[in-house]
């Protein structure tokens, strides 16, 4: 026997402390709606402009018919064009949603980083950071050889739990007052064509 429940709606009390959100696509059906099939499809653009939360998706139906639509997904799947996806389509919704990356581990080529913010500076201007009191800490700049970082507090640390590695086409280190130290608790290995003291 089968036993069918509407789904009755909240209570008023409850209801008003819920923010709005947009109606769903429901679909009507007179009988139980039928095991869901999961499909596997290809990203064809993990995004759009235009198209917020959706991928374009290409895949073929169990009855072997190819579709290629823009489909939603849900949140923080970090899709790429290239990728291997499962689709699902629940019941009371109108279409397909992706719902995972079938081969996330596989390699995957880099996508470039989209800039959450981006600041232009005028050539006299500069990004500072200060303490609570005003205290100058950072400050970056444009100059005529290029970008300046400047540290204001006479004595700076940096600190990393792991490996701290720098890379440039050269490197320069200068004490402008003093010495330089470098202390170490295992061995101090230095690799280069030459090597030059004094």
């Amino acid at each position: 026997m089968l036993i069918q429940e509407s789904c009755a709606p909240m209570n008023e009390e409850r209801a008003s402390s819920q923010p709005e959100r947009p109606a769903l696509d429901v679909v009507e059906m007179s009988a139980p709606p039928p095991a869901s099939v999961p499909v596997v499809g290809d990203v064809v653009a993990a995004r759009e402009v235009s198209r917020p939360g959706r991928a374009r998706v290409r895949w073929c139906d169990p009855d072997g018919t190819w579709r290629e639509e823009w489909l939603r997904t849900l949140t923080q799947l970090g899709l790429r064009a290239g990728d291997r996806v499962l689709l699902v389509r629940p019941f009371g919704w109108s279409e397909s949603l992706v719902t995972g990356v079938v081969d996330g581990f596989a390699a995957r080529p880099e996508v470039p980083p989209v800039p959450a913010v981006a600041l232009a500076l005028q050539p006299d201007e500069s990004v500072r950071i200060t303490t609570l009191d005003g205290a100058p800490l950072v400050e970056l700049r444009q100059s005529e050889s290029g970008p300046v970082v400047r540290l204001f507090q006479p004595d700076v640390a940096v600190e990393v739990a792991g490996s701290l590695r720098l890379a440039a086409r050269s490197i320069e280190l200068r004490a402008s007052a003093g010495s330089v130290a470098v202390d170490a608790t295992d061995a101090v290995v230095i690799k280069g064509e030459s090597v030059r003291i004094n």
